[in-house]
């Protein structure tokens, strides 16, 4: 059995964060045919969520660049990977010396999620809240320390800023360390991106879990930032969109057309039907887009 992964943002989504009316109407059509087709995404559940409303998905999904796993059938994390409060303070304290905004992403016992800071937020950092905030983000809670989100779970921190100062931190912090770190820029804001995270909350270790659970024997995987590289690492077919980083391209099997042509449903309607015409099931069925 094949299972079929797309990224989100820059691969399923176009460049106005959507999924088109055409990608979705190629991946429900083949969803219902049996396709067993998922998500590895950075983003939270919350946008997550929201965002996949159109597509009926049957399969978990990969949330915060597989911190969790989650069943959207259930509703309920079938799998989490917690960064855990002593390697947490530990980044912190590293982070602290070094003059570093940080957002800590957190759950409390009921579920719900937060997202802790200290000001002065630097200029990216400022932006990125203030643009969460004017979308109606509500996990946001300003604190003096960090000790104030102690009775909550941690599952990553997040340091936004310009490479020139986040590169050397990243380099830094990495080396000898256990832990994952993924270092990108925002294709949005062209922000860059340090995320610290439990030593499996990446897309490779939770794709592999994923790939487990549903007893898949092949994966097929769709990205375009240096953070679906974990999961190039282990996919038989690796396909970058053609808008895809230059990093992620030298790693991919085939570059296809991009996330504004329905790159990822395209191939799939294609990879679908030449299946159907190797088995001569029967002739391939186009959908206008």
């Amino acid at each position: 059995m094949e299972l079929f992964v797309s990224d989100l943002d820059g691969t399923l989504l176009n460049s106005v964060q959507k999924i088109s009316v055409c990608s979705a109407a190629i991946i429900n059509n083949l969803l219902a045919e049996g396709m067993q087709f998922s998500i590895a995404t950075a983003r939270g559940l919350e946008s997550t969520a929201e965002i996949l409303a159109p597509l009926s998905l049957t399969l978990p999904i990969i949330i915060s660049n597989g911190a969790f796993v989650y069943d959207p059938r259930l509703r309920l994390t079938i799998k989490e990977n917690l960064l855990g409060e002593k390697d947490a303070k530990t980044m912190l304290a590293c982070l602290k010396e070094r003059a570093v905004s940080v957002f800590v992403f957190t759950f409390d016992e009921k579920g719900e999620r937060h997202i802790y800071y200290k000001e002065p937020l630097n200029r990216e950092s400022g932006e990125y809240f203030a643009d969460r905030v004017r979308q109606g983000d509500t996990r946001f809670r300003k604190i003096t320390n960090y000790e104030d989100y102690s009775k909550e779970k941690i599952f990553k921190l997040v340091a936004i800023g310009q490479e020139l100062k986040l590169r050397p931190v990243y380099e830094a912090l990495k080396t000898g360390s256990p832990l994952h770190f993924d270092f990108t820029q925002d294709i949005y804001s062209k922000a860059y991106w340090l995320e610290i995270a439990h030593p499996e909350a990446n897309k490779r270790d939770a794709l592999r879990w994923l790939q487990h659970y549903i007893g898949a024997d092949r994966l097929i995987c769709f990205g375009d930032n240096l953070n679906d590289c974990p999961m190039f690492e282990i996919a038989d077919v690796r396909l970058a969109m053609s808008n895809a980083h230059a990093g992620l391209k030298q790693m991919a099997t085939r570059i296809i057309a991009s996330n504004n042509e329905n790159g990822v449903a395209e191939y799939l309607h294609k990879w679908h039907n030449h299946d159907k015409l190797n088995s001569a099931c029967t002739n391939e069925v186009l959908i206008d887009c």
